[in-house]
């Protein structure tokens, strides 16, 4: 089961090739969210999937009346320990694909135009409009120079929206207050779960000693806290911000600005023969991800790369294009 198609890459899987007979894979997570709705009965998915392959030494009667028993979410979980069992001898149910990313959850298709109105319409609800126009002026340096160089090409661009995007909404205080309240979430609750008792939030605050890599479990009255904090989005990155000034957010600014800066030596230099250097650059970027000291971690692993594609484009000659090109009789 992979969470992340790209989570340690190809060598992860030729790793375990090399020390098993045989290997068979399954995005658990996407399948039930196809089947279900969402990846909270990802774990059945993997379960019936083993079992359909005899590694689970139990009867399939006893498993679902096991989940039956139990009580919780029955005909979600019994549905996707089934459609697992089912993914193990014909992975093309349903009309997937043999790809596991194309496969689980197939992705809409969208132009470059919808997918940066797309990310500056979920930026807006962030923050505000004024906070999602950094995004599409980014992109659009990126666009000019990349049309500039290759004409119809976008890859880059499409890779520097999502990127960016990313960078630009991480998961602070104020959003995850935001998330944990919005009416979405609510209701995904209410139809998911019947005869919710008790409810409580394992957060890791970083305003809060010693919840560096731990959590801190709140009571459900922490709901009110949440939707108070939430209101104060406005504010984020303010002097008045309380949160700006830990480290956590600093280290994330220091990312976000960094990209930034990166990105306009890009524009500035970019051409026919750096172009994999700048794919790679905004790539070490969005690997950067996870929270606190994850994240951290995740910046130590691609930084000294960052710094190398850096000068790589810093001393790449800078050729006209052809339209810059004059010729002289």
């Amino acid at each position: 089961m992979h969470r992340e198609r790209d989570f340690l890459g190809a060598d992860l899987l030729d790793n375990l090739r090399s020390c098993t007979k045989t290997l068979d894979t399954i995005d658990a997570d996407r399948l039930s969210a196809r089947i279900c709705g969402s990846s909270t009965t990802a774990n059945m998915a993997l379960l019936g999937f083993a079992w359909q392959h005899g590694l689970i030494p139990l009867q399939a009667e006893s498993i679902e009346r096991t989940l039956e028993l139990n009580g919780t979410l029955v005909a979600d979980n019994i549905l996707a320990f089934r459609a697992g069992r089912k993914f193990a001898v014909e992975s093309s149910f349903m009309g997937f694909s043999e790809r596991p990313d194309e496969a689980m959850f197939p992705m809409k298709k969208r132009t470059l135009e919808e997918l940066l109105e797309h990310r500056v319409e979920q930026l807006t609800e962030y923050q505000d409009s004024k906070y999602a126009e950094k995004l599409r002026s980014l992109v659009g340096s990126i666009q000019r120079a990349e049309v500039r160089t290759f004409s119809s090409d976008s890859q880059l661009t499409t890779m520097v929206i999502e990127t960016y995007y990313k960078l630009l909404a991480t998961k602070d205080e104020y959003e995850v207050a935001r998330l944990l309240t919005h009416k979405r979430f609510q209701s995904f609750l209410t139809q998911r779960f019947d005869n919710i008792r008790r409810q409580s939030f394992a957060l890791a605050p970083t305003w809060i000693a010693g919840t560096r890599k731990s959590k801190v479990r709140f009571g459900k009255w922490f709901h009110y806290v949440l939707k108070l904090l939430s209101k104060f989005k406005g504010i984020r990155g303010s002097v008045i911000d309380p949160f700006k000034y830990s480290s956590e957010r600093k280290f994330e600014l220091f990312v976000r600005t960094d990209f930034e800066e990166k990105m306009s030596d890009v524009c500035e230099r970019l051409n026919a023969n750096n172009l994999h250097q700048a794919l790679e650059l905004v790539q070490c970027y969005s690997e950067v991800k996870g929270f606190g000291h994850v994240k951290e971690e995740s910046w130590e692993r691609v930084s000294s790369r960052i710094a190398e594609l850096s000068t790589e484009l810093q001393t790449t000659e800078i050729k006209p294009t052809p339209k810059e090109t004059l010729s002289v009789a």
